[in-house]
């Protein structure tokens, strides 16, 4: 699941926008050089799962091009309580959209990066020097987890025949079994 962050910019239905990649874009004005534009966004596995890895993609652009701005994705990291620049398009973002990704794999970026709730945040943004706003198109996560095993046997009851019931040749048994999965 995902849960946006909003900077104020935009209503919650610009940040509808941003689950598919169909070059509808959702705004956010970076103001002034000081305030670089971005979007976070939070993402939650499956419950009671363990995950293996996490895929994260964003395709997202400057609106004018002319300032001096790299487009990045950061990821929190919960050991730290701090964001961690993982990936960059380099000195210019443009208006063309740049696509980035990362993958969270291994130790200790799992357990960095993605709390014990299975919950991890992601931050797209322009970061530099010029004042540029920032478009996006699409931001999304493919989450590989595993659950665990069913260790708990299934409750069987036996309805027919009744206990203790002698019969010979073929018998026709009732039963009921509910299980916790």
């Amino acid at each position: 699941t995902e849960n946006p962050i909003g900077g104020g910019y935009e209503n919650s239905t610009c940040y509808s926008n941003i689950n598919t990649s169909n070059d509808v874009r959702c705004l956010n004005p970076g103001g002034n050089v000081n305030n670089d534009a971005g979007f976070i966004i939070n993402f939650t596995a499956p419950a009671d799962s363990t995950v293996n890895w996490v895929w994260v993609r964003a395709e997202f652009a400057t609106v004018t091009g002319t300032a001096n701005e790299a487009c990045q994705i950061a990821l929190y990291n919960w050991t730290a309580s701090a964001w961690r620049q993982v990936t960059t398009s380099g000195a210019t973002c443009g208006t063309t959209d740049v696509v980035l990704s990362y993958n969270i794999t291994g130790s200790p970026n799992i357990t960095s990066f993605i709390d014990s709730n299975n919950f991890f945040r992601v931050m797209v943004y322009g970061n530099g020097t010029g004042n540029d706003d920032i478009t996006v198109d699409n931001i999304n996560a493919t989450v590989y987890y595993t659950v665990p095993g069913d260790i708990i046997p299934p409750n069987v009851t036996i309805n027919s025949p009744s206990n203790n019931s002698n019969y010979s040749g073929n018998v026709l048994i009732n039963a009921t079994m509910i299980d916790n999965i």
